[in-house]
């Protein structure tokens, strides 16, 4: 026979699912800044190939066409806040519909968790920002 579920775990639920969402909105703005640091790795690169002129020549040295650009990191920053500002309006709509149906004695500290979710993505956004446009200036 199952156990119920109480309104304990109905939190434990929400705010599991609230931290998945976090996380995953922090991913993709870390996505963002590896693509970024791809880019400005690939845009210093010296390629050598062979020097069509002369056969018997040394290979030549061609600088790698490819520009660092900060618009594939921007969006990334802009679409992982979008998705981390949904998740925490998303959990704060959870939790107050079960804070309806359940005794507020068993309330747990909705305002800690949706700071600790701004924070994370306000401090990981602006890390974003810093390394995006430290890397292609």
């Amino acid at each position: 026979m199952m156990k119920y579920r109480g309104p304990a775990d109905q939190y434990r639920v929400v705010e599991r699912r609230y931290f998945l969402r976090i996380i995953v909105g922090l991913a993709i703005i870390a996505v963002g800044v590896v693509a970024t640091t791809f880019s400005s790795a690939a845009s210093q690169v010296q390629v050598f190939v062979p020097n069509v002129a002369d056969p018997g020549a040394e290979a030549v040295a061609v600088q790698s066409p490819i520009k660092p650009n900060a618009g594939l990191g921007m969006v990334t920053v802009i679409v992982g806040s979008i998705v981390n500002l949904f998740s925490i309006k998303k959990y704060r709509s959870d939790y107050a519909e079960i804070k309806e149906k359940e005794p507020s004695e068993r309330a747990r500290p909705e305002t800690m968790f949706v700071l600790v979710g701004l924070l994370l993505t306000l401090v990981v956004a602006g890390l974003g920002i810093y390394a995006i446009y430290g890397l292609t200036i």
